[in-house]
């Protein structure tokens, strides 16, 4: 296996829907579970294979970027990337001029409680958002460039 990069999202198919989903942030790796990717209902709603969570996760990293190239200096968004039954995890995102200053924490917002292929205002207004990991500052093109990469990759 690669080591880990700055910043990426993965998919590690191994038909249990848990421990499959991986994120890279700042050189660590933290493996989360694909199972609600396979229960939105917005996409592919007959189906809950490895196609969909496919699926699901592209579009999940299209609102990422889309949400990065909207925020004006000053402005943050929320990234999900770990959504479980009584909270989710994300990746604040606070854009500093031609920076990003990003940050994983949680929330208890129920993973349940919204479609990762349709995340909504949770993107620029999530409640209760605590940091747990320091702050990293990364370059906006670099960002939005790790992020393309792991579209391609999915």
């Amino acid at each position: 296996m690669d080591s880990p990069r700055a910043l990426g999202l993965r998919f590690q198919d191994n038909s249990k829907l848990h421990d499959d989903v991986v994120l890279e942030f700042a050189g660590q790796e933290y493996t989360c579970d694909s199972y609600y990717f396979a229960l939105d209902n917005r996409l592919l709603p007959e189906q809950e294979d490895d196609e969909k969570i496919r699926l699901v996760m592209r579009r999940l990293l299209e609102q990422w970027l889309e949400a990065a190239r909207s925020l004006s200096d000053g402005s943050q968004a929320f990234l999900p990337f770990d959504l479980s039954d009584q909270c989710s995890r994300w990746i604040r995102c606070e854009r500093r001029g031609d920076d990003f200053a990003l940050a994983l924490g949680w929330s208890d917002t129920e993973g349940w409680s919204f479609s990762p292929s349709d995340i909504g205002e949770l993107l620029f207004a999530l409640r209760n958002f605590h940091a747990d990991t320091p702050e990293v500052v990364m370059g906006g093109e670099r960002f939005e460039g790790l992020i393309a990469e792991s579209i391609a990759a999915i």
